[in-house]
């Protein structure tokens, strides 16, 4: 039986505030959130009005049930966040199961023809808004930028006349220079005409862009088992550039990557095509980090 050392006299809604407060002091406001929303979920699951009557056998029957259901990320979050609760109560004697080791899968891409053949002709029938929707994903294929990043980029940062893009950057806080292709300009000339702006270029959210592409999965537009992300536009701009011949350097700069190892290393884990392509292509330069040099006091 778990000792507990200093529960008593305090109601679960009350102890749950506590926690709250403890956590505001070092953590972020989400990890706040996420760590209660998963210690409420297993107070609730268990039916639990008393900490003093909590075993090791209800601890590893809630994760022996939950693992089989959940992400790796959830799973390994889920036993942080109750070791963290059960730890700020001092209840001592509990069990927890090893975290989920992550495995690392092949970088799902698609090449130029399958996105202009496979998923721009039936984005008419599948969204009520396909002239934004169709925008956005030329956006985002053709710049390889983040999703996130589409949120700080207004239609004043671009110069279509010189086919560039120029924002500051949200992470480093500098002016960025995105070239723009010819085919992407045309779009986005479409879409300006006959649309305004309120909030940013497209007046969107990340979960705006989650939507579509669970909206793409889900209508299985490239196949039952290709899996559609928002990364997944990112990772086929790297794979466009590869094919058409782009320097691995110059691609490093493209994707905003500080060191060009970081690039190297995702495309290789893309496809095993792909992979083939970079170690053929960049065999006799393979990027490598620079050594710092120290620097001695006199």
């Amino acid at each position: 039986m778990p000792k507990l050392i200093a529960n008593k006299g305090k109601g679960m809604d009350q102890k749950i505030k506590e926690f709250m407060s403890y956590l505001k002091e070092t953590k972020s406001k989400s990890t706040v959130d996420n760590v209660v929303s998963h210690t409420k979920a297993f107070l609730r699951a268990r039916n639990v009005t008393d900490l003093s009557k909590i075993t090791k056998e209800i601890v590893s029957g809630y994760f022996a049930e939950m693992q089989p259901k959940c992400t790796v990320e959830k799973f390994n979050m889920v036993i942080w966040s109750l070791r963290t609760f059960f730890c700020y109560c001092k209840i001592e004697g509990l069990e927890y199961p090893r975290q989920k080791q992550w495995v690392k899968k092949a970088k799902e891409t698609i090449s130029e023809h399958e996105f202009l053949k496979m998923i721009v002709p039936k984005l008419d029938y599948l969204f009520k808004d396909s002239w934004k929707v169709r925008a956005i994903l030329y956006f985002l294929f053709y710049t390889g930028l983040r999703p996130n990043e589409l949120l700080f980029i207004k239609r004043k940062n671009f110069l279509l006349d010189k086919n560039e893009l120029m924002f500051t950057d949200p992470k480093g806080r500098f002016i960025r220079r995105v070239p723009l292709p010819g085919i992407l300009v045309e779009e986005l000339k479409r879409y300006f005409e006959f649309t305004g702006e309120e909030e940013n270029v497209f007046d969107i959210n990340v979960r705006d862009i989650n939507r579509i592409c669970r909206t793409l999965q889900r209508n299985e537009v490239l196949g039952k088992d290709r899996a559609i992300k928002p990364n997944f536009f990112k990772n086929s701009f790297a794979r466009l550039c590869l094919e058409k011949g782009v320097d691995i350097f110059i691609l490093s700069q493209l994707m905003n990557h500080r060191n060009v190892k970081t690039t190297f290393n995702n495309l290789q884990m893309m496809s095993d095509d792909i992979k083939n392509m970079t170690l053929n292509k960049f065999k006799d330069s393979k990027p490598t980090e620079k050594k710092r040099r120290r620097r001695h006091g006199n």
